[in-house]
């Protein structure tokens, strides 16, 4: 049987909504007087006309970004802000996709040039940017820090078939970043432009942690780095 998933978004209102209507404690009640926490309320962001709507990215204004399906199937991006969800290319190719989101409210993604390539997108102020690719057929973009910078993945020219290397797309121009001669995908960078992700060797296996992992690492990637370059993934340490 098939079930629908829908996105969905969760928040806590209370003490926000009592700030925004003027009042605020001048000093901490008894611990027994304090209110229990409210139970978290969960909204359906709907969708764009089909059954599915996984949300991928989020900002600290509350607006959200995604991918949905509309009435004929096709994939498309969306931006979702206090109850309504537009689409945010609803004339580009055959689809599009939004992975993240910042605070000044740029998107990014991908949008589909053929229906069998894509192209890594910006839309700024809403406007559709075509960050294009390394020379290859297909990227897509995976994430935004909050000075605008971008990265992803791209293929290379005459290399459509290992389409993963890493670009940087900063102040208009789009740079491929080296990978020791490995596949490459990058996962997230912060405002001081350190990007992290993994390598992929020859049998597949990502391969993007630093020396001193526990254990005998097989396999793993950076998933995500603050702005201190704290860095946070996973390693597989499964025998060989």
């Amino acid at each position: 049987m098939f079930r629908q998933r829908r996105g969905a978004a969760i928040r806590h209102s209370g003490v926000a909504a009592g700030l925004l209507a003027g009042w605020a404690l001048a000093v901490s009640p008894p611990a027994s007087a304090v209110a229990p926490e409210p139970e978290p309320t969960w909204q359906d962001l709907g969708t764009l006309g089909g059954p599915q709507t996984p949300p991928k990215g989020l900002n600290n204004h509350g607006v959200i970004v995604g991918i949905s399906q509309s009435a004929d199937g096709s994939p498309h991006g969306f931006r979702w802000r206090d109850g309504v969800m537009n689409d945010i290319a609803p004339f580009t190719g055959t689809g599009s996709a939004a992975t993240a989101i910042n605070d000044r409210g740029d998107i990014v993604g991908s949008v589909d040039i053929d229906g069998l390539h894509t192209h890594a997108a910006l839309w700024r102020r809403g406007k559709l940017i075509d960050l294009g690719t390394l020379g290859g057929s297909s990227a897509r973009a995976t994430t935004i820090n909050a000075r605008g910078d971008v990265v992803g993945q791209s293929s290379l020219a005459g290399h459509d078939d290992d389409g993963q290397h890493v670009f940087w797309w900063h102040d208009g121009k789009l740079t491929a970043l080296p990978a020791g001669g490995y596949r490459a995908y990058a996962n997230d960078i912060n405002d001081n432009e350190d990007v992290v992700g993994g390598l992929v060797k020859a049998n597949g296996e990502d391969h993007g942690v630093a020396p001193g992992a526990p254990g005998q690492a097989r396999a793993g990637a950076a998933q995500f780095v603050n702005d201190q370059g704290r860095v946070v993934g996973y390693v597989s340490t499964g025998s060989a």
